[in-house]
C-alpha cells in the first residue's frame, strides 16, 4: 500500500501557504504524513506551488518521495494523475490539508478490499480514498477533468466510520482555528 498526498495547490483562500501552518508542534503537511505513515510503505507527496518550502520540511521523512506537478495550475486532477504515475501498488489518496483522519479509520480501511473504497461519516463521503492498483493505472490514462467524473464510471464501496475528520479540510484561517479548538 502506498499513499498519495496532494500538496501542490496555491491555497488561494488561505493568506499564507496552509501546508506550513503549525498544529500540534508540526506543520499541516507533516501531520498528514505522520498520520498516514504507519499504514503505507511509501508516501508520494505531490508538490507544485512553492514546492521548495514543502521539500525542505519533508526531507527528514524516509517514506516520503516528492512528485513535482508542473501543471499544478490546472487543478487537483492534474496533481492526482502526477502522483498516480509514480505509484506501484494500491494507494490511499488524500489532500494534504486533511491531517486529522483517525488511526482507526486508516486501520479499518486497511482491513477492507475493493477497487474503490471511500470512508463515510453521517452519510457523507470523505478521505482518504483507497484505490486498487488497476484503478490507479486507469486514472493515469483518464481524459476526465475531475476525479469525481472518473469515479462516477465505477462501482464504489463505502465504509462507515466514526471519524468526522474524514470530512474536515482546511481552506481558510477560520477552518484552521476551528480545528485547533477541537483538538486542544
Amino acid at each position: 500500500m502506498e499513499g498519495i498526498i496532494l500538496a501542490a495547490g496555491m491555497s488561494t483562500r488561505f493568506p499564507e501557504n496552509k501546508m506550513l501552518q503549525m498544529i500540534e508542534g508540526v506543520t499541516l503537511i507533516e501531520k498528514t504524513v505522520i498520520k498516514m505513515a504507519p499504514y503505507v510503505n511509501r508516501i508520494i507527496v505531490v508538490v507544485g506551488h512553492k514546492s521548495h518550502l514543502i521539500e525542505e520540511i519533508l526531507a527528514k521523512y524516509d517514506k516520503v518521495i516528492l512528485a513535482y506537478n508542473k501543471d499544478y495550475k490546472e487543478g487537483m486532477y492534474s496533481s492526482i494523475k502526477c502522483g498516480m504515475a509514480l505509484a506501484g501498488e494500491d494507494v490511499y489518496l488524500i489532500p494534504g490539508d486533511m491531517a486529522f483522519v483517525s488511526d482507526k479509520t486508516y486501520q479499518k480501511m486497511s482491513e477492507q478490499d475493493g477497487q474503490i473504497l471511500i470512508p463515510s461519516y453521517n452519510m457523507k463521503s470523505g478521505h482518504p480514498i483507497k484505490l486498487a492498483y488497476p484503478i490507479v493505472k486507469a486514472i493515469c490514462k483518464s481524459k476526465h477533468e475531475h476525479l469525481r467524473a472518473f469515479l462516477n464510471e465505477y462501482d464504489k464501496d463505502y465504509l462507515v466510520v466514526e471519524d468526522p475528520y474524514i470530512l474536515v479540510d482546511i481552506d481558510t484561517k477560520k477552518d484552521l482555528e476551528k480545528v485547533r479548538g477541537r483538538i486542544q
